[in-house]
């Protein structure tokens, strides 16, 4: 709680200094930029992840995602979240293990600090995704940060109406069960699930039924939890089927079973009560993503952008080849 409080209030502090400078105007603006070789890289990445290259819109998408992390990744350097960072010092203690071919990869607290002292001096935190990807984030959520009050129910209901798709309960039926196992009746078990289908129908109990994990009730069914245990068949006639009628048989893994359903719930929206904690989440990731993108101009303009030109040999160069580069952070 401590951390997180302290996290809070240095975020608060750099968001007051740079709408500060933001007003006072920057004296002087650093150069950022994104090369040829990097481009390509985003773009053959993006290229083996989804099986086609980008077309033209995709690639100005990528290249502004590119923009971002990285004015994000030099302010998170720039004001110095990498140091002193337990995150970042456990990760450069491995990388440094990693490359004195040590057994262990586990280091004690005592040889963190200094294991990450070698790793740095041997230039081993620059370029490494996994470290970029945490200051990333780490300087996404400080840029997020503002203090803000708890949103009011009429606002949380706006929200679950807004998002109404999200929360649908879909529909749900009760069911009285009766199960023959295949384990028990062998090749027989269809037929007999078949003489004891016309018994019930005429109001005849059934004798020799075998007992079933959840009993002779299930609750709550909707038709994905009625395919994923009963199959498919079940999950397609289960909307059309008459309550208090038997229906059946329908062979499962497990052998055949007869239903008849005793209560329908339609799809409905739940109560707000029900689903304010994933609702008060979406709220705050809503405000952190509007304060994200209210704030992101004044990191973006203590920068001078320039994107290369993509010569059409990089094309063909391999991804290994086209490493990023650690960036210059100046003072």
């Amino acid at each position: 709680m401590k951390a997180r409080l302290v996290f809070l209030l240095v975020g608060l502090g750099l968001f007051i200094a740079d709408h500060w400078l933001a007003y006072a105007g920057y004296t002087h603006r650093i150069p950022l930029v994104i090369t040829a070789s990097q481009q390509v890289r985003i773009a053959l990445e993006w290229s083996a992840a989804s099986g086609r290259m980008p077309t033209k819109p995709e690639q100005q998408q990528l290249l502004d995602k590119a923009v971002v992390e990285e004015v994000l990744y030099r302010e998170a350097l720039r004001r110095g979240l990498d140091r002193n960072n337990p995150a970042v010092n456990q990760r450069l203690a491995l990388l440094a293990r990693l490359l004195k071919g040590e057994e262990s990869l586990q280091a004690t607290p005592d040889e963190v600090e200094s294991l990450a002292q070698e790793a740095r001096l041997l230039g081993l935190e620059d370029g490494d995704l996994v470290i970029r990807r945490y200051l990333i984030h780490q300087m996404r959520l400080l840029a997020s940060l503002q203090p803000t009050s708890e949103p009011s129910l009429t606002e949380l209901q706006g929200l679950l109406k807004k998002h109404q798709s999200e929360f649908m309960q879909p529909d749900e039926w009760d069911l009285e069960h009766v199960y023959f196992s295949i384990r028990r009746h062998g090749r027989q078990a269809e037929r007999v699930s078949r003489t004891a289908l016309d018994a019930l129908r005429k109001g005849v109990q059934v004798q020799g039924a075998d007992s079933w994990p959840s009993g002779s009730k299930e609750s709550g069914l909707t038709t994905l939890s009625a395919s994923d245990t009963f199959g498919p068949e079940l999950a397609t006639l289960l909307p059309s089927a008459k309550a208090g009628e038997w229906f059946g048989p329908f062979q499962s893994r497990y052998g055949w079973h007869l239903f008849k359903v005793t209560a329908h719930r339609p799809e409905h929206l739940p109560e707000l009560e029900q689903v304010k904690g994933p609702l008060l989440a979406l709220w705050t990731r809503a405000q952190q993503a509007e304060r994200f993108e209210s704030y992101y101009p004044t990191l973006r303009r203590r920068y001078q952008l320039d994107i290369e030109a993509v010569p059409e040999a990089l094309w063909t160069q391999p991804l290994h080849a086209l490493r990023p580069e650690a960036p210059d952070v100046p003072d």
